[in-house]
């Protein structure tokens, strides 16, 4: 036998120590409960993430191949940080203990993210565009033949004691 079913969260915020979650929507239709998957589709929806630096309309439409171990088809993401846009290729997938995935970004501002970072005598401003395809497994993160490149002219500032002493 056979059966579905449905789940629905509308307009959800939530707070923890770290992180501010407003306006989460998710609609997931599993067709087959026994083993369940999804139907192609399904949406989560998120007005705003604050993590220190605001994730903004965060939209994403995925495909739920299977739970047990997990395997997510994601056919659309993306969503606004630093002043840019982030998205993620249609067909990544994200399995219970890895992902592979295209991450493309536009407009990304460089002095709101090193802003953010903290980071003593780094410092610069320019808007950069690129993609960076990431592997993640349970111990290793791969970024490999990813690339940024700016929009337009730009200053990158690193003057370090500690970086002057290693070189």
């Amino acid at each position: 036998s056979s059966s579905s079913g449905s789940f629905d969260i509308h307009d959800f915020s939530f707070e923890t120590d770290s992180i501010v979650t407003n306006d989460l929507n998710l609609s997931l239709q599993l067709e087959n409960l026994s083993a369940p998957r999804s139907l192609p589709h399904q949406t989560i929806s998120i007005r705003r993430i604050d993590l220190g630096a605001p994730i903004e309309n965060l939209l994403v439409h995925y495909q739920l191949k299977q739970i047990d171990p997990l395997r997510l088809n994601i056919e659309k993401a993306q969503f606004s940080f630093m002043d840019g846009m982030v998205s993620i290729a249609p067909d990544s997938i994200i399995a219970e203990n890895s992902a592979d995935l295209l991450v493309h970004v536009s407009n990304f501002d460089l002095k709101t993210l090193f802003d953010l970072m903290q980071i003593d005598g780094l410092s610069g401003n320019g808007h950069l565009d690129g993609q960076i395809p990431i592997s993640l497994s349970e111990k290793l993160i791969v970024i490999k033949d990813g690339y940024l490149t700016a929009k337009t002219p730009g200053v990158l500032h690193f003057k370090s004691e500690k970086a002057a002493q290693y070189l």
